[in-house]
């Protein structure tokens, strides 16, 4: 017999990236859904505490431990907090999240340690103790084309590649800076670059073990996304072999959640597992959380280490991301119609005197996506750009043109043997 989750409150745990249109869509089926932000500290600020207020099917809460056993279900998105995640479960309590599986994407050394031991191939890659070590390697002619990587301290900078040293030193300025004494003693990796196609899956995994149903996709890099949902069994070889790999890793960290792969792959037909995600993906979590009209139920069931299968409503999904570049410093002011946010997905939402706002954290440009299904790949696309257009917000913007590139980067992944998408 079915849960009736209309009795069900479930509590969500997170930082704003994830958890406003993840608490909308639950809450077409949820009861309650309430939604904590951590934001205590010796000098607190408004703009962690104010995610989520006003949002439609949202309540917030000031303390997560609060009231713990009135909440049947709690929901962690993104990635860190595992030992909540932990101590929760250890109490018998029904929790979706990758609890302890954080270390697999916070330590980036650590992890190709783990690829090498399950028999997957590793780029080559240096470990550069200090930013000075970082910038006398990026100076070497040999280093162009090779990308940094920062190992735990994400929030140094995101990925990037070393385009030569004039266009790499702002950005170790900055880090410079952000990292302040700890410069010297902060490790960077500089991997070489794997020539090929990236794909990637999105799964919900039961104590390690993969629901029968995923999506299967490329991203092109802060612009689109374009996936299509698939039996496990459908994926292509070279990106299946390795979650194949690693279930006896997620297996250990029992994951009862969604988890993300980068999957880097060339001519050789190899798979080289570039990042890992211990959290939803973004993207493509804002259209997973639609694509599957049974969502509530599959959060339900994962938490409580049960099988179920996802019901996509759609063979393809495509998702457009908008950006601002207001966003990192300024409360972007947002205007767009509340039935509208079933395909307008958006980060750090607040509703303050009936007019909502984009709240900046730390973070970059991207203030959301706007999402589209359909059974081609061009209905999908044409939905997710024509709904670009929902959002009137005059800093915004979105690459009209992204698919043009994607649809290049199918050509080659078919190249590669990978076969049509």
């Amino acid at each position: 017999m079915a849960t009736d989750l209309s009795k069900k409150t479930v509590r969500i745990y997170g930082y704003g990236l994830f958890e406003c249109f993840m608490g909308i869509r639950l809450a077409e089926s949820f009861g309650k859904v309430e939604l904590f932000t951590p934001w205590k500290g010796s000098y607190p600020v408004p703009a962690k505490n104010l995610i989520g207020i006003g949002v439609p099917g949202i309540v917030k809460v000031n303390n997560f431990f609060e009231n713990l056993d009135s909440v049947d279900l709690f929901c962690f998105f993104d990635v860190g907090d595992g030992d909540i995640q932990q101590t929760l479960r250890a109490q018998g309590r029904r929790v979706f999240g990758t609890g302890t599986a954080d270390v697999l994407e916070y330590d980036r050394v650590g992890f190709k340690k783990i690829l090498e031991s399950v028999g997957l191939p590793v780029a080559p890659y240096k470990v550069l103790k200090g930013i000075q070590s970082l910038q006398e390697e990026l100076k070497k002619p040999e280093s162009r084309g090779k990308w940094v990587k920062v190992s735990t301290y994400r929030g140094i900078c995101e990925t990037f590649e070393n385009k030569g040293y004039k266009y790499s030193m702002p950005k170790l300025d900055v880090m410079a800076a952000k990292l302040g004494a700890y410069r010297n003693d902060q490790e960077f990796i500089l991997e070489d670059s794997i020539p090929g196609t990236e794909p990637g899956d999105d799964r919900f995994l039961v104590n390690g073990v993969s629901l029968p149903i995923a999506t299967f996709g490329y991203e092109n890099k802060n612009k689109s996304y374009l996936c299509r949902a698939t039996a496990i069994k459908n994926i292509p070889g070279p990106v299946k072999h390795v979650t194949d790999a690693l279930a006896p890793i997620y297996k250990k960290h029992n994951i009862c959640g969604m988890i993300s792969s980068e999957v880097r792959i060339g001519k050789d037909q190899k798979p080289y597992f570039i990042d890992f995600c211990s959290r939803a993906g973004s993207p493509p979590s804002e259209l997973i959380c639609e694509l599957y009209k049974n969502f509530p139920e599959i959060c339900w069931a994962v938490a409580g280490d049960e099988m179920i299968t996802p019901e996509p409503i759609a063979k393809y999904a495509a998702e457009v991301l908008i950006k601002s570049e207001m966003a990192p410093t300024d409360w972007v002011p947002l205007d767009f119609k509340e039935t509208d946010l079933k395909r307008l997905k958006l980060r750090n939402l607040c509703k303050i005197e009936n007019q909502y706002y984009y709240i900046p954290q730390d973070g970059g440009t991207i203030l959301g996506g706007a999402i589209g299904f359909g059974d081609t790949l061009e209905a999908a696309q044409l939905e997710a750009l024509s709904n670009c257009q929902l959002l009137d917000c005059e800093e915004s913007h979105f690459a009209a043109d992204a698919f043009d590139e994607t649809d290049e980067e199918l050509k080659k992944a078919e190249k590669y043997g990978l076969g049509r998408f």
